[in-house]
């Protein structure tokens, strides 16, 4: 195999597929919006916060790289958005984190901490009557 085919073939298993690109454009979407709208923050600012350069931030941003898991779940913990809706666009962007780790507990501690949200919820609605 000569190097030219050798090259065009390991450019062609690395391209990106055109859903991986949209993906990517949507997800650095929505890491603008959280680094505008939540964090109002520049891009050195938000990159400084995350480790990386601002050129990596305007590249997620633009869907021209990929932002890595490693980075998303940092942006998730540090502005504490919905790993969900980071993901995939579904949901609202600024659930507690709280809720994000509930996914961590076991189901009858999940089913504790959603019964007394439910208890506080109950108690505020008849507060609000008095």
């Amino acid at each position: 195999m000569t190097i030219k085919k050798k090259v065009t073939k390991t450019y062609k298993k690395h391209r990106k597929t055109e859903a991986e690109i949209a993906t990517d454009r949507e997800i650095g979407e929505r890491i603008k919006e959280v680094r505008v709208e939540i964090a109002g923050l520049d891009q050195r600012q938000f990159g400084a916060r995350l480790g990386v350069t601002n050129p990596a931030v305007a590249q997620w941003e633009n869907g021209t790289a990929t932002c890595t898991r490693p980075y998303l779940d940092k942006i998730v913990e540090l502005f504490s958005v919905s790993r969900d809706w980071l993901h995939t666009g579904k949901g609202s962007p600024r659930l507690a984190s709280v809720v994000d780790e509930m996914r961590l507990l076991s189901r009858p501690r999940a089913e504790a901490v959603e019964a007394y949200v439910r208890f506080l919820l109950d108690e505020q609605a008849n507060e609000k009557k008095d």
